[in-house]
């Protein structure tokens, strides 16, 4: 099995030689390949297989990285639910849509359907947030030293928890969490024209998988070749 390194040099390696590939044979004649790019480069430093391990994509969430504890519980490592190109991607996505429900969907949710009284909802998302930052602020020292210097190592968790932030504070405004005060019409127009960038991001995402993939059992492969029978 190769190391967080390996895989990180070797899709790096790979994205580069294509994009010099695109510009050579001057195949780039559309800005939505940087879609497929992005995706190839989310798969490879935060969203591959490896997350069901203490790996570098783990501690790259920063202190969200506690997101990723039950699905490291739930899946073995090198598993086909974790590691097989577009099942562990698709797996991947839902666990960040119940991710995406239960913290930024979940009170809304819940005073909606089950409780139907938002009398609760605004206190609910205050609170919620709050014990989300001081989770984070208690746990920031706990990641390995190198992960802790933000200038070497980019912290996605911190992105996600702007965002958190930015979906509480939006919510507390509008009454309702972002997304939720759009009709139905104009997500399904806004889906329509994203479609093609979101099926290039998932596309290079699930290429990045696959490189992992194939690496591993390459190496994996050869180390069973050297050993002496």
């Amino acid at each position: 099995m190769a190391s967080g390194k390996t895989h990180d040099r070797v899709n790096s390696v790979f994205i580069a030689l294509f994009i010099l590939v695109l510009f050579f044979y001057n195949l780039i004649s559309d800005s939505s390949i940087l879609y497929f790019v992005l995706g190839f480069l989310i798969g490879t430093f935060y969203l591959g297989p490896d997350l069901d391990l203490r790996s570098n994509l783990y501690y790259r969430w920063g202190a969200l990285r506690f997101i990723w504890h039950p699905y490291q519980n739930i899946l073995s490592h090198r598993s086909i639910w974790s590691h097989f190109p577009l099942l562990s991607d698709v797996i991947r996505y839902i666990w960040l849509g119940l991710m995406y429900t239960i913290f930024f969907l979940g009170p809304y949710i819940i005073c909606k359907y089950i409780l139907q009284d938002f009398e609760w909802m605004d206190a609910a998302y205050l609170v919620m947030t709050l014990l989300v930052i001081v989770y984070i602020t208690a746990t920031k020292k706990k990641l390995p030293k190198k992960y802790r210097k933000k200038r070497f190592h980019f912290d996605f968790g911190s992105v996600v928890l702007v965002l958190f932030v930015t979906n509480s504070v939006y919510t507390l405004i509008n009454g309702a969490p972002f997304g939720m005060t759009i009709q139905y019409e104009t997500i399904q127009q806004e889906l329509a024209q994203v479609q093609k960038p979101l099926q290039l991001f998932f596309f290079g995402n699930v290429l990045a998988t696959i490189l992992h993939t194939s690496l591993d059992m390459l190496l994996t492969g050869f180390k069973r070749l050297k050993r002496p029978k």
